[in-house]
């Protein structure tokens, strides 16, 4: 009977340790939020105050979702002066109160967003491992007619006037309509954070921007220090569709905050098969499939397991539940017990 205990409590040791699901905590929040997530110092501040008075300039007083402010790993500060604001038809996202908050993703909505029937959540995840950030914006048309919807993302950097665009995905200095990232600095060395600011993938993707700025909110008036984009996106009857954007701070990857380093790492955005896996392995076929901006690769097409990003949303890899050790270990766990029973029977 002693030995019986023994192995069961050896089985159920591993399966808590490796092959129960992992149940992150999920807690009802109001904002401002400050998320300790990532290498090093990081730390990022949601906000509710991202909106614009009415003359259309940023207030730090009017509603609106918006990252306002993050700090990069090696203690940077000031990477935004509030971004990556979601206008749906004109009209500001405003978080409801309260939003959801885990360990390190808050989710606002779903609320009515533009026409009827159209309702829409955006979301801010803050990789644990890079410094990154993921933010997918959602909607969900529950009509029975395809919805027309114009989207805008304006991303104000934290290097102020000094703001000077290092690299973009086209090889040149120019941020213009059909480059995917750019890279952003206050000056070489950079004091504030190093920016990385991803608008869409590759692959020619169902959605790309229509339109693209420079000129976005900051506190009291207009400025060119930053980049937006513009998204005509249709939604079909019945269905869910969503953009998904990335930032980056610093080298993104490692601790430092330079250039040179942002620009080799930003370059994991290339392919989503090597964006790193703490930005996208909690994403599923079906909400990479329905990621306009993205384009859908096939898990057997790509190479699971190559490269920084594995799974390309194809498969949860992130989820101990699929690990195929877990119903083994429960079936003998479960045959343990049942022959502890039979002995007690006799």
């Amino acid at each position: 009977m002693r030995n019986i205990r023994k192995i069961a409590g050896v089985i159920l040791s591993a399966m808590l340790l490796g092959g129960l699901p992992s149940l992150a905590w999920t807690a009802a929040a109001t904002l401002p939020q400050t998320i300790d997530s990532g290498p090093g110092a990081m730390s990022w501040t949601v906000t509710n105050f991202g909106g614009t008075d009415i003359n259309g300039v940023c207030d730090g007083l009017s509603d609106g979702m918006a990252i306002d402010d993050a700090t990069s790993a090696n203690g940077a500060v000031n990477a935004f002066d509030t971004a990556y604001q979601v206008y749906i038809d004109d009209q500001i996202f405003i978080a409801p109160d309260p939003v959801d908050r885990s360990a390190n993703v808050i989710t606002a909505g779903p609320i009515p967003a533009g026409a009827p029937n159209l309702q829409a959540t955006v979301e801010y995840l803050f990789s644990d491992r890079v410094q990154a950030a993921r933010i997918r914006v959602i909607f969900e048309n529950a009509s029975g007619n395809p919805i027309d919807t114009r989207v805008d993302i304006p991303v104000n950097f934290g290097s102020d006037a000094n703001t000077a665009i290092n690299a973009t995905s086209s090889g040149d200095q120019i941020f213009g309509i059909n480059d995917r990232w750019l890279v952003t600095s206050d000056g070489v060395p950079a004091v504030a954070p190093v920016n990385s600011t991803v608008f869409f993938g590759p692959d020619n993707p169902a959605e790309k921007p229509t339109a693209t700025t420079q000129t976005v909110c900051e506190d009291d008036k207009m400025s060119t220090e930053g980049a937006g984009v513009s998204f005509n996106v249709t939604i079909p009857a019945n269905s869910t569709r969503s953009l998904m954007f990335f930032a980056g701070l610093g080298d993104i990857e490692g601790l430092d905050n330079t250039v040179a380093g942002a620009i080799a790492n930003v370059m994991m955005f290339d392919d989503p098969a090597t964006i790193d896996n703490s930005l996208v392995d909690d994403l599923s076929g079906t909400e990479w499939e329905e990621t306009l901006n993205w384009r859908y690769i096939r898990a057997d097409a790509i190479g699971i397991g190559d490269g920084k990003g594995g799974s390309n949303g194809c498969t949860v890899q992130g989820s101990r539940a699929a690990d195929p050790l877990f119903p083994v270990l429960l079936a003998g766990l479960s045959l343990l017990f049942f022959y502890r029973r039979r002995l007690h029977k006799r």
